[in-house]
């Protein structure tokens, strides 16, 4: 919990004696709704915001760490753990970055490579990974030429070579993370209509669509994800394939003066095409669409808060008062234009003898159409006390009990 917190506090800038409140609580069952209220004292006055922001990293990081020990143990039971990559493990700070260390050693179904090696053609795919400076690729493959295990030309030999190769260049982190940043920062979100038979009226303006994908706008990007669910489009992230596959070659130092130069380009070639796109295209789309639905999100909750602030009297001065025992009655006068006119903390119940005459003062001074209490703890006795307020200030106030 310690590391947790003050990781939080770091990440949040927030006090790490308050994140450690709030987790505390939030362990113990408490919402954020109820921490906010009831807890100022303890997590030193954090809004509803601010523990909303610590309750969803809390989640974040401790699914990251239940993933890196998952991740640990599978390895470790592999027998392949060692220090050096125990340490990249530790030292990752996203999913992403795990998932592309541990991907080699991911259980998966049989590959074309997994075949190439089941014949025997491992030592052939090590020589294309060194790129020697002298060597007859052709010559050297006719070596692995066998009928009984399925190579049955030279060609079959390089081919399944080429396969191994172009897997253990998909499965460097280094190059995937290049081509998923390469997808990101400088793909083309493309969508078109996904058969000609169909109708695309309903997405008239995604038929011929194509927009930088950083920059595309939330609404426009669940539009055409929408449209994609509903199989009318066709939707793409791409980056320059000419100008990335430059990028993968630069990254897996690809000689092209060696005699296995082409079989290595046509390898990296594959792996970019056939492996290490597909992957970043997914990786990037999931992001755009978690970024997409948390500004949907952010648009809803304003129109929300829009909604929920309206005055349902119109607009007419109102008096709201949130009962309280212990920390007293927090009242907020409310001018016909929404505007705050005043703000008082008033002691009403649990005291022998209530502070009845700021209320009257409050009222006589702003004269509201209604007092709006609400009904929590200390409710019904405040409303007794406001009535007998209302009636001897000589005001014709509603006085109306709210949740």
């Amino acid at each position: 919990m310690s590391a947790l917190a003050q990781n939080i506090a770091d990440s949040l800038d927030l006090k790490r004696a308050h994140i450690d409140a709030a987790l505390t609580l939030f362990g113990g069952g408490a919402t954020v709704p109820f921490v906010a209220r009831y807890r100022k004292e303890q997590t030193g006055g954090l809004d509803e915001v601010q523990l909303r922001d610590i309750m969803e990293l809390q989640q974040r990081l401790t699914e990251l760490e239940q993933r890196r020990k998952t991740i640990l143990d599978t390895i470790q039971g592999q027998g392949q753990l060692t220090p050096a990559l125990a340490d990249k493990l530790a030292a990752c700070a996203t999913k992403t970055q795990l998932e592309d260390l541990y991907a080699p050693y991911k259980k998966r179904r049989k590959t074309r490579a997994d075949v190439a090696r089941e014949k025997g053609l491992a030592p052939l795919a090590d020589r294309i990974t060194s790129q020697p400076r002298e060597g007859r690729p052709y010559e050297d493959a006719r070596r692995f030429v066998n009928a009984q295990r399925g190579v049955k030309t030279p060609d079959e030999a390089l081919a399944g070579a080429r396969d191994i190769v172009a897997e253990g260049l998909a499965m460097d982190p280094a190059l995937r993370s290049l081509v998923r940043n390469a997808v990101g920062e400088h793909g083309q979100l493309r969508s078109k209509l996904a058969k000609k038979d169909i109708d695309g009226s309903q997405y008239r303006d995604y038929l011929k669509y194509e927009e930088r994908a950083h920059r595309v706008p939330s609404h426009r990007y669940l539009a055409v994800c929408r449209g994609e669910e509903e199989g009318v489009l066709s939707v793409s992230v791409r980056p320059d394939p000419e100008a990335t596959l430059r990028q993968v070659l630069r990254g897996c130092r690809y000689y092209p003066n060696s005699p296995y130069g082409p079989q290595m380009f046509d390898a990296a070639q594959d792996a970019f095409k056939r492996l290490l796109l597909p992957t970043a295209e997914r990786s990037v789309r999931a992001q755009l669409k978690v970024i997409a639905d948390d500004a949907a999100i952010d648009v809803f909750q304003k129109n929300m808060e829009a909604l929920l602030l309206s005055a349902p009297l119109g607009p007419k001065p109102v008096l709201g008062i949130d009962p309280g025992i212990r920390t007293g009655c927090k009242c907020a006068m409310v001018g016909a234009n929404g505007a705050l006119l005043q703000y008082e903390t008033v002691y009403l119940v649990g005291r022998s003898t209530p502070q009845t005459s700021m209320i009257i003062s409050l009222l006589r001074t702003h004269r509201p159409v209604a007092i709006a209490v609400g009904n929590g703890t200390g409710g019904r006795e405040t409303e007794t006390l406001l009535r007998a307020a209302v009636k001897e200030a000589g005001l014709d106030v509603m006085v109306v009990s709210v949740n």
